[in-house]
């Protein structure tokens, strides 16, 4: 099948202006007829042939309003990407923002994801993007926390699907190109490389490990580690 050939319909990317998000969507134009991506300030592709929607997981509002205008819509894949690190330091971190960096990152994020399950066709995949940090030690903590929670509710989901439906984990090490490397002091870049061999992806790589992916050898609710091992 060359390039040019669609081989799927509909393809949601929660967060397509992310470096990430938008890179899935540069090379899922090749895989899928019709694309929807979600932004929250302003959409990154000048490109009328994508379905943009404005979405702030950090408002229950603006969650609603974005479920309502997709209401009627079914998708062969779901691809969650959002995810910011808090950056908290412990000295300084309040029950306050732990509380709001949590509502927005496990509550409200719990809340989307468990609607949009309905918004899948009988036989698709909803892909969830963590990290290495819901696995392995992380120097932040809540960014860590926060993706640990919201992967352990995807393969639960998976025992909740129906038809062909399948809930996938896809936990990379650091993205070389991604916002959070990209903010990530220089010491923290290093431990990186370290741990997996200087062989970080970049996030071309990662879109298009993920587009080709074959995610049905995988058991249902299966946690991927993406890029090379860490030690």
């Amino acid at each position: 099948m060359s390039e040019d050939t669609y081989r799927f319909s509909n393809l949601l990317v929660v967060g397509g202006n992310s470096s990430i998000g938008g890179e899935l969507i540069l090379k899922a134009q090749r895989h899928y007829e019709f694309i929807t991506a979600t932004y929250r300030s302003q959409n990154v592709l000048n490109d009328t042939s994508v379905k943009w929607l404005e979405l702030d997981v950090s408002k229950i509002k603006s969650i609603d309003k974005f479920l309502k205008s997709i209401l009627k819509q079914k998708f062969e894949t779901i691809i969650y990407t959002i995810g910011v690190e808090s950056n908290f330091n412990l000295q300084e971190i309040s029950l306050r923002k732990i509380q709001n960096y949590f509502e927005t990152h496990i509550i409200n994020t719990s809340y989307l994801i468990t609607k949009l399950i309905y918004n899948l066709n009988e036989k698709s995949n909803f892909i969830y993007l963590s990290s290495r940090a819901s696995i392995f030690p992380s120097h932040d903590f809540c960014y860590a926390a926060s993706k640990s929670a919201i992967s352990s509710l995807v393969v639960s989901l998976s025992k909740q699907a129906t038809h062909e439906q399948g809930f996938y984990v896809v936990a990379p090490g650091l993205i070389i190109g991604s916002g959070m490397y990209n903010r990530m002091q220089e010491k923290y870049i290093r431990s990186h490389r370290l741990r997996s061999g200087g062989k970080l992806l970049n996030v071309e790589q990662l879109a298009s490990e993920i587009l080709s992916y074959n995610f049905s050898k995988f058991e249902n609710g299966s946690i991927i580690q993406i890029g090379p091992s860490y030690r």
